[in-house]
């Protein structure tokens, strides 16, 4: 049950995340429908809203399905793990580990420099391979915690907003991989923006987590 649940909540964080994302076109000649009326927001918004609308719906859904079946399950677990001995157990010291683990992706996102490309292309993919492989884990193995602690709604933004940071650095690596060294850059931006909203949304949901 607890797997389904966090198999149902990345499905439905994935097909949110795309389905937000979709661009809508701008009418032209050969463009006609489902398109926005050019320099117009709202149309934009509501030709999005009927074309991809429905479908990010059903991602929050799952999403939501998904974390209730996950904590459903997950409670037992983290009644007894409070109890046990360790850095990290029990009250706000949970999260305060995680807070910790944010502002060290934070500053290690912030110390990085695309100024210096493509000379200094291999030492920037290793760093974000390190951040990938190394301290992107050490937040999703929390998933369980993070939930209890921040509640469905606050977990459900803050992991959002990390997906995004994610997508980001994984962006500019393939970037620097592809020698696409103009989209490097802005990847980074995004990925320090996602990381800096899940901070605040951590702080904001377990305020006594202080860094």
């Amino acid at each position: 049950m607890k797997q389904l649940g966090f198999l149902l909540f990345l499905g439905g964080l994935t097909v949110a995340s795309w389905f937000a994302s979709k661009v809508v076109p701008t009418c032209t000649d050969e463009i006609q429908e489902g398109c926005a009326a050019e320099g117009d927001p709202a149309d934009a918004v509501i030709t999005w809203a009927s074309d991809a609308g429905p479908l990010f719906a059903v991602g929050i859904a799952l999403m939501v399905l998904g974390g209730v079946l996950a904590r459903r399950a997950g409670k037992p677990a983290s009644t007894e793990s409070d109890t046990a001995e360790g850095p990290y157990r029990g009250g706000a010291s949970d999260a305060q580990v995680v807070v910790d683990i944010l502002d060290q992706m934070s500053a290690q996102l912030d110390g990085l420099d695309a100024s210096d490309l493509p000379k200094g292309a291999q030492p920037l993919a290793d760093s974000l391979d390190s951040l990938l492989s190394d301290r992107v884990p050490n937040i999703l193995d929390r998933r369980d915690m993070l939930v209890e602690k921040l509640g469905l709604e606050a977990f459900a933004e803050m992991i959002g907003h990390f997906a995004t940071m994610e997508r980001g650095a994984a962006r500019a690596w393939s970037a620097i991989t592809d020698e696409a060294w103009d989209e490097v850059g802005p990847s980074l931006e995004r990925a320090r923006r996602g990381i800096r909203n899940a901070r605040e949304v951590a702080l904001s949901a377990v305020p006594e987590a202080k860094a």
